[in-house]
């Protein structure tokens, strides 16, 4: 580092204001790209706090193209607003500069704790000046090899980026093309216009299983100050009552997975805890389906007919949604209300199967390049079972939704479904 500040406790915005401005004070640069942890909170009202700085401390702003970025390895904890707006890959003139450059020195410092902090102030300040100079020597004696690596690795995967962009650009059209390039242009040419609408920001709306409760209790919500209430129950409207039998039906495919894998020798623990969760359910089960048949009275003869006293099948037993009920009497009502939860549901269960195909594909890869040695091969393998049950798992979700959907769609005159959701194959 070419600074280092003191701070009382924590990252104050004074204390950051004052460290900035004051290693900017002699900096005649004229584009400034400022990268930093929580820069999309810290960089707002900071040219009104400057005012409250020493005159010497201020910055002529308005002169100056000055960017701020979020570091790459901290922006993914960040909200989707900021990885496209303070993203460094969305941003040209800036390489492939990652902004983590300045926490890299951390892992050699943070050892140096252990006896600083039983210094005065000028032997601490003498000691980190040593190894701050002893860290800044060695990257410095250590940038030919680096940068030697970094060029060979740049000219790899140049040729890999090109061939999947020369790709990816013969199958656009050319008005797609002009269209998105003019878009682009002109947000890359007014940096800080906010005005200037962000290409690159997702324009999808997303379907969530939460969002949709939330619309359905605001629903109930409306009805009951119109006067209109539909509940049966005094505790569970009927968009709870779904939406419980649907986690009821999610809890019912863990347990049969935990069931399916107990195997021939399984121990008396693990069978014990098995059985106490098969009990658990069945019993969760049963108190739901009291609510049920107040709704669904033609339930009564479907559970009659496929009733049991073993407890051993806990995750077998029919919860017979509105879905599952065919040509049965069911409330049309509530035949909309599992309509939008599983349209939800099944948005939820594709979003994170692509997250589990992505987290797969990188773990394979770290695991080929970078791990050796027969308990790192273990450890890894070990995290791609669990990724890979994941993943099983969403799939079971989907598939569960989609079948719901389509037994639904006729009922309910639903046309237009399978625009963006499709059988999903093996």
């Amino acid at each position: 580092p070419n600074g280092v500040g003191d701070l009382q406790k924590g990252e104050k915005y004074l204390n950051m204001d004052y460290l900035f401005f004051s290693s900017l004070r002699h900096s005649t640069v004229d584009a400034l790209n400022v990268s930093y942890d929580i820069a999309c909170q810290w960089h707002k009202h900071l040219w009104s706090r400057m005012l409250s700085l020493p005159p010497s401390h201020h910055l002529n702003y308005v002169a100056r193209t000055i960017r701020f970025f979020v570091p790459k390895f901290h922006l993914p904890a960040h909200v989707s607003k900021c990885q496209t707006i303070f993203s460094f890959n969305f941003t040209r003139f800036v390489g492939r500069t990652d902004g983590e450059a300045p926490e890299r020195g951390w892992s050699n410092i943070n050892p140096v704790a252990s006896s600083t902090k039983a210094m005065g102030p000028g032997c601490r300040r003498d000691t980190l000046d040593d190894h701050f100079g002893d860290w800044n020597w060695k990257k410095v004696v250590g940038l030919g090899s680096f940068l030697l690596l970094k060029i060979k690795e740049a000219q790899t995967e140049k040729a890999e980026h090109g061939a999947a962009f020369e790709e990816f650009d013969s199958v656009i059209s050319s008005e797609n093309r002009m269209a998105w390039k003019a878009e682009m242009e002109a947000w890359e040419e007014n940096p800080n216009d906010t005005t200037v609408t962000n290409p690159l920001e997702p324009k999808g709306i997303t379907i969530t299983q939460a969002s949709a409760r939330l619309s359905l209790a605001q629903l109930e919500a409306e009805e009951l100050e119109r006067g209109v209430d539909l509940s049966l129950h005094p505790d569970v409207s009927p968009s709870v009552l779904v939406a419980s039998g649907m986690d009821l039906e999610e809890e019912q495919r863990r347990l049969k997975v935990v069931a399916d894998n107990l195997g021939v020798h399984a121990t008396d623990t693990q069978k014990l805890s098995v059985l106490r969760t098969r009990i658990s359910l069945r019993r969760k089960i049963d108190s739901w389906r009291q609510t049920q048949l107040l709704y669904v009275p033609s339930v009564q003869v479907l559970v009659t007919a496929s009733a049991t006293s073993d407890l051993d099948n806990a995750e077998l037993i029919k919860l017979w949604l509105p879905s599952a009920l065919n040509g049965n009497a069911c409330d049309p009502h509530l035949q909309h209300i599992e309509w939008e939860l599983r349209f939800a549901q099944a948005h939820d269960a594709l979003e994170e199967l692509r997250q589990c195909l992505r987290v797969h594909c990188s773990l394979l890869n770290f695991k080929r390049e970078w791990i050796r040695g027969q308990g790192a091969n273990t450890r890894a393998q070990n995290a791609l079972t669990r990724v890979h049950a994941r993943q099983a798992a969403c799939v079971k979700r989907y598939r569960t939704a989609w079948g719901a959907l389509k037994r639904l769609a006729p009922i309910l005159k639903k046309v237009d479904w399978r625009g963006r959701l499709q059988d999903l194959s093996d």
